[in-house]
């Protein structure tokens, strides 16, 4: 088995995770660290050259996530807060 650099993927593939947070824009506590949300840890896989840039493109992915818009049937105000990266893994072996 060859061995490689712990953060370099010889592949171009990176695994990346990422935590993104449920709230309603109207409610109250919405920045309070006490509170409880829903929170949905999401893992993709994108092709890059290096494990910054997985980093750099896992938050991209993210991002775009993170746009409001009205939920439910009664059109209540809600968004996904990115809360941050939380798995970089190179991938080592061709699919």
């Amino acid at each position: 088995m060859a061995e490689y650099a712990k953060d370099v993927s010889p592949v171009g593939w990176h695994i990346g995770s990422y935590l993104l947070r449920f709230v309603e824009l109207d409610a109250l506590g919405n920045d309070d660290p006490d509170e409880e949300f829903l929170v949905w840890e999401t893992t993709v896989i994108v092709k890059v050259g290096s494990i910054d840039e997985a980093y750099h493109k896992t938050v991209a992915v993210a991002e775009a996530e993170t746009t409001p818009y009205k939920g439910g049937q009664e059109g209540v105000p809600v968004q996904w807060v990115f809360e941050g990266v939380t798995e970089l893994l190179p991938i080592h072996e061709p699919s």
